[in-house]
């Protein structure tokens, strides 16, 4: 029998169907990330799980540089629609604190969403907004009725007056700060204990206080990493790195001259460059080199971002996490908070992420999220998660 020559009926070459996987599931990821920057967010609070994975799909075909810049376009959609929204109506998004946990020391605890510092305000018609600093508000206090977290809101960025940040002061004298790695990130060869879960000894009403994100996927910068003592990810010179040592002191400042390798060194996170150093923003802070900040959006960019710093007194490490942050107002607003060194953790909302741990009934623990904007489940630390974190337990 003779083969037809009609091309309609040709089996379609493989590269021509890879390029034709590629381009459906580009676009799947495209559809998912427009869901997002259209409906406000509206699709992560549905099922927060479709955005990353979505994501996770194109990186997977296309590269993490290719998704970025997907991810930005989106963004400064978002921030274009915002910013048109408060010329407009000089309406800002209220942050509202989520339903604090039970009180620990006879103090009684807020009411749900009532802020316990002033929100900052819209500037009149005209003014130029300005830079806020930290009023702090004790929330959470160990079993022995001592305060441990405190928060407060800021506002950052005088170009975007709606863009409060939370932040939370963690007094390092009342509580132990622990780092965890996740069950796939950091990817490494490295044999280590990948729990992915705050230890089960560590999961008790009044010694467990909170738990929030820690950096980017290896994927997106393979930012060094060590965990018990044990090298995931080697550390690389003039990176943003928060040390933890034998004994619980904590440190935060750039690797190879802050920080160095010691024996009673036993866990650190990098994550991209130093965003304050003495209280003041770094010029890559304030640069626009993309180089420096891994394989995702740059710092220009206003999204949901989250980072650390730590008092120059080594007292109380800050955590700030907020929407519509660029790089400089999140190291603006840790330095509003007290910070001396800073740097900036994971970004986007499905992984800015802080949970707070109080006694519950028959003795479990109740778990409640910063802000009631953050996505996702305040259980996440307590089983097995693939990305890395830290938690904090009172001393």
């Amino acid at each position: 029998m003779l083969e037809s020559t009609d091309s309609s009926h040709q089996p379609e070459p493989a590269a021509a169907q890879a390029r034709r996987g590629l381009a459906t599931r580009l676009i799947g990821a495209l559809l998912a990330l427009g869901i997002l920057g259209g409906a406000g967010g509206l699709a992560a609070y549905a099922d927060p799980a479709i955005i990353p994975q979505a994501a996770d799909i194109a990186r997977a075909v296309a590269g993490p540089g290719a998704v970025a810049q997907v991810e930005a376009l989106v963004f400064q959609a978002q921030d274009q629609v915002r910013q048109a929204r408060y010329q407009a109506t000089g309406a800002a998004p209220q942050v509202e604190w989520a339903a604090p946990p039970a009180a620990r020391s006879g103090r009684a605890a807020a009411a749900p969403g009532d802020p316990p510092v002033a929100a900052p305000t819209t500037p009149a018609a005209g003014a130029r907004p300005v830079v806020l600093t930290a009023v702090w508000s004790p929330f959470v206090d160990t079993s022995a009725g001592q305060p441990a977290l405190e928060r407060a809101l800021v506002a950052p960025d005088p170009s975007r007056p709606y863009a409060t940040t939370a932040l939370v002061r963690i007094d390092l004298r009342a509580s132990q700060l622990h780092l965890v790695a996740g069950t796939a990130e950091p990817r490494s060869g490295a044999r280590a204990a990948r729990p992915g879960a705050i230890p089960a000894a560590d999961q008790r009403p009044g010694v467990l206080l909170a738990a929030f994100n820690g950096g980017f996927k290896a994927a997106n910068g393979a930012f060094g990493m060590a965990v018990g003592g044990t090298t995931l990810l080697p550390p690389t010179d003039g990176l943003a790195t928060l040390a933890i040592y034998r004994g619980g002191a904590v440190r935060l400042g750039s690797w190879g001259d802050d920080i160095r390798p010691t024996p009673d060194l036993v866990a650190y996170r990098q994550n991209c460059p130093p965003l304050l150093e003495h209280g003041r923003l770094t010029a890559a802070a304030t640069g626009d080199d993309p180089a420096l900040w891994g394989k995702t959006v740059g710092n220009k960019i206003a999204t949901w971002r989250s980072g650390l710093g730590l008092s120059a007194d080594g007292r109380y490490l800050i955590y700030a996490a907020g929407d519509s942050l660029t790089v400089p107002a999140l190291a603006q607003a840790l330095a509003a908070g007290g910070a001396d060194r800073g740097m900036q953790l994971d970004i986007n909302s499905w992984w800015a992420r802080f949970v707070t741990y109080a006694p519950g009934p028959g003795g479990r623990l109740a778990v409640q999220k910063l802000i009631t904007s953050m996505v996702g489940d305040a259980r996440q630390f307590l089983t097995p998660d693939t990305r890395d974190f830290f938690y904090v337990t009172a001393r």
